[in-house]
């Protein structure tokens, strides 16, 4: 037998198991390690994430920024309808400073609403269409009412109008036709919106108010009393047409046409003019 015999019987074996042990250990590194691995990833339950308040308020509202007033405005409502809503006093730290167009336009189910004290403007046409609604608490910081902002809610009997009010845009409170009284606070400088408010018998407009507008008592046709006051500078067409108005009471200083499309010519009884007027136009009544 020769060396290289010899050599090629001793090396063989022990490259072999070499070669094998390697093998086994390579394959055990793999399984193992990889086994581990993969297990020290997987968690032992599936966390929920934390919701924030502010998380919970966007599920059901959509929010607007507005820089302008420095807070979010109401622009959608995401639950559908509802017989009651409470709209909440911040979002992001930011208040809640006006209600938009349309957010709860033809709410036919809604008869309650919580709006927070921030509130400064309900847009138009925030509420119109909500038939189930009876009464309404307006924010005392509330200085707008948009055009139709709560148009035919033939349901709403009662609304206290806030001291900060300043302006009631055309229609705000349109075929509110059970709307028995409403009593304009001397904050309001812009009037109008009361067009087909059936059920009103008598209105007071405080000498705060420069300008009634366009149909703004139309077709009110249980209106019998009018108090009118000192501030008048302009009143817009139809203002007060079809209103059998029985009592007059006026106390601005230019007095025309306004009333000459009423039922007055047929209903006034009592006629007062105030110390203000100074002139009264042709056919005036």
């Amino acid at each position: 037998m020769t060396k290289k015999t010899i050599l090629l019987k001793i090396i063989l074996p022990i490259c072999l198991g070499v070669f094998l042990l390697g093998s086994a250990l390579a394959i055990y590194f793999f399984v193992f390690n990889r086994s581990e691995q993969v297990m020290l990833f997987v968690p032992d339950s599936k966390e929920e994430p934390i919701e924030t308040e502010d998380t919970l308020k966007a599920k059901e509202f959509l929010f607007s920024y507005s820089e302008r007033l420095n807070g979010y405005a109401v622009a959608g409502y995401k639950l559908g309808e509802k017989s009651e809503i409470q709209i909440p006093d911040t979002y992001r730290n930011k208040p809640i400073v006006a209600i938009g167009n349309g957010v709860f336009k033809n709410f036919t189910k809604l008869t309650s609403i919580v709006m927070p004290q921030s509130v400064i403007s309900i847009d138009a046409s925030a509420f119109s269409g909500c038939i189930s609604l009876s009464t309404i608490n307006l924010p005392d910081s509330l200085t707008n009412l948009g055009e139709q902002a709560f148009e035919n809610c033939i349901n709403l009997t009662q609304v206290e109008l806030p001291n900060k009010l300043i302006n009631i845009n055309d229609y705000a409170f349109n075929n509110c036709t059970g709307l028995t009284e409403i009593v304009i606070p001397d904050s309001v400088t812009n009037l109008s919106g009361f067009c087909n408010c059936t059920a009103l018998t008598e209105i007071t407009i405080p000498d705060s108010v420069t300008s009634i507008g366009n149909y703004a008592f139309s077709g009110c046709t249980s209106l019998a009393s009018a108090t009118i006051g000192s501030g008048i500078e302009s009143i817009g067409y139809d203002a007060f047409s079809g209103c059998p108005i029985e009592t007059l009471s006026i106390n601005y200083s230019i007095v025309g046409s306004e009333f000459n499309q009423t039922s007055i010519q047929t209903n006034l009884k009592t006629l007062i003019i105030g110390d203000n007027v100074t002139s009264i136009g042709n056919s005036a009544f």
